[in-house]
């Protein structure tokens, strides 16, 4: 059997590691979880008999049997996904329901890290295989997604591009089989819609705004995790009408203030472009009137006459002037915006109303195929 340690200088060191070692080898043979799994997958838990990884190995008892668990389900994992991947599509739900029974039984649920993880590769291994069960997503994710910490890391691991588990059609099918389920992604600690216009991630934006999806109470922990690493001074000043729950208009000025300066901080053209091209797609979807050029002057002027600015010479927009240029670049980012302050079209406002009632009744945007309507209006409601 492999040693924690080929060598140590210390006799009585050595001699613990030794009893630990041996205490590891008795708990991983004989622990419950090992009998349990005996019984729901003896060859999975010959799989995890076999793998023992002697390093950093805990030396109270606790630590110890947790150290256990967690290696004894990564050793079973890779078994369980294969089986996963390979099995008939009968066989899903009952492969499924034992690996969560396992998860349950190593006390999985309680390892953030481990379990977020564990949620995509299962995931994405569904949706290679092209199965959709809205009952079985629905189980996993309400035995899986317990705490808000998972919530949010899974919600912001589908909103960063990655080439092994994210791509439009990837997000689309989660967003596809939940729609099914019933089941409301929309109230999750977390705002996709503000993640994906700050990213400038159009793709992303469209099916969110597509399936309903509109910003919430959660968008300034987005703008937090931007600005708060270049310390600048003037988003502690704007960002105050962002911590309401409640989207007033001032929080609505404030937020394109402070997009107006990621806007122009962006080195890349190409992301320019793309986030406003996230925020013109954003208005679509909304019903309250356009923000006035004038709105932003007299918010700009309101902070600068009311606040010492004196600590803003290293940051920009540093005076009002500077950011009175910022706000010329408003119009061009929303050239159907007026200079007064008006309603929206009535057909905007009736295409928002449909798309309000669609998603009530679980039907957006699948119910739109389905209006007594031209197609022209259908591409129109669904935001093409």
């Amino acid at each position: 059997m492999p040693r924690l340690l080929r060598s140590t200088g210390s006799e009585a060191a050595r001699l613990k590691i030794l009893r630990t070692e041996s205490h590891v080898s008795a708990q991983w043979a004989n622990a419950s979880f090992m009998h349990y799994l005996h019984l729901i997958d003896y060859e999975g838990r010959a799989n995890a008999m076999d793998v023992i990884p002697w390093c950093c190995v805990p030396f109270s008892q606790q630590g110890i049997e947790r150290y256990c668990a967690l290696n004894a389900f990564q050793a079973y994992k890779p078994y369980i996904m294969e089986k996963l991947s390979t099995c008939e599509s009968v066989i899903i739900p009952m492969l499924l329901k034992k690996l969560l029974h396992v998860c349950e039984l190593l006390n999985i649920f309680s390892d953030n890290e481990e379990i977020v993880s564990l949620y995509f590769d299962v995931l994405n291994c569904l949706y290679d295989r092209c199965y959709e069960e809205p009952s079985l997503f629905k189980s996993i994710w309400n035995k899986v997604c317990v705490t808000n910490f998972v919530k949010t890391a899974i919600f912001e691991k589908l909103m960063v591009k990655s080439p092994k588990y994210n791509s439009p059609r990837f997000l689309k099918y989660v967003l596809e089989i939940a729609n099914s389920a019933n089941f409301d992604l929309h109230s999750f600690p977390f705002c996709p819609v503000t993640s994906a216009l700050l990213n400038g991630n159009s793709e992303y934006m469209r099916i969110l705004l597509q399936y309903g999806f509109e910003q919430n109470a959660q968008r300034l922990t987005v703008y937090n995790k931007y600005f708060l690493p270049c310390a600048n001074p003037l988003y502690d000043l704007l960002k105050s009408p962002l911590e309401t729950r409640t989207s007033s208009r001032t929080a609505v000025i404030t937020e394109i203030l402070l997009l107006l300066i990621i806007i122009v901080s962006c080195k890349s053209i190409r992301k320019r472009l793309s986030i406003v091209d996230c925020f013109r797609l954003l208005w679509n979807s909304l019903s309250y009137p356009f923000i006035t050029e004038q709105e932003l002057q007299n918010e700009v002027c309101k902070y600068f006459t009311c606040y010492n600015m004196c600590n803003l010479q290293r940051s920009y927009p540093a005076n009002a002037e500077q950011f009175f240029r910022l706000v010329e670049l408003y119009s061009e980012m929303l050239p159907e915006s007026e200079n007064i302050l008006q309603p929206r079209t009535l057909k905007h406002l009736c295409r928002c109303v449909v798309r309000r009632q669609l998603k009530k009744a679980w039907n957006l945007p699948h119910g739109i195929q389905s209006l007594p309507v031209p197609n022209f209006i259908r591409s129109y409601l669904i935001l093409k």
